[in-house]
């Protein structure tokens, strides 16, 4: 469900990453015999290392706070983090609402500090 709801924008990311490869080495490696597999994986993600760990930590962002998806394809037992604040806030027990929301806060403002560098390193390398 998370996927589903994350793929759009990753997919897209991840489009634009794979397109800024460059054909230069992609076209040497071809006439040097190379498959198609092996162009992908030894030079496309080599390249795009940086870049496609950005992108996994902006999907792990978007699919932590996620609530629309999940709330009606779970069954019942088994509670995601924003299902939790989602009772929690209905029931008005505030403290635990406001912990949840100070854990939520804190790993997506972690995780963007890890993709900053990610992107910029990437953006330097020409990806």
């Amino acid at each position: 469900v998370v996927a589903a709801f994350c793929w759009p924008l990753v997919g897209l990311i991840m489009y634009c990453i794979l397109a800024g490869t460059g054909t230069d080495s992609l076209e040497h490696a071809r006439m040097e015999g190379a498959s198609r597999f092996t162009r992908l994986v030894r030079i496309v993600l080599v390249q795009n290392i940086p870049a496609i760990s950005g992108c996994f930590l902006i999907a792990l962002i978007l699919g932590f706070g996620e609530l629309s998806a999940s709330q009606m394809v779970l069954p019942a037992g088994i509670d995601t983090v924003p299902r939790r604040m989602l009772g929690l806030l209905h029931s008005g027990v505030n403290e635990l609402t406001a912990a949840f929301s100070i854990v939520n806060f804190s790993v997506i403002f972690l995780t963007a500090l890890l993709v900053w560098p990610l992107l910029r390193k990437s953006r330097r390398n020409g990806g």
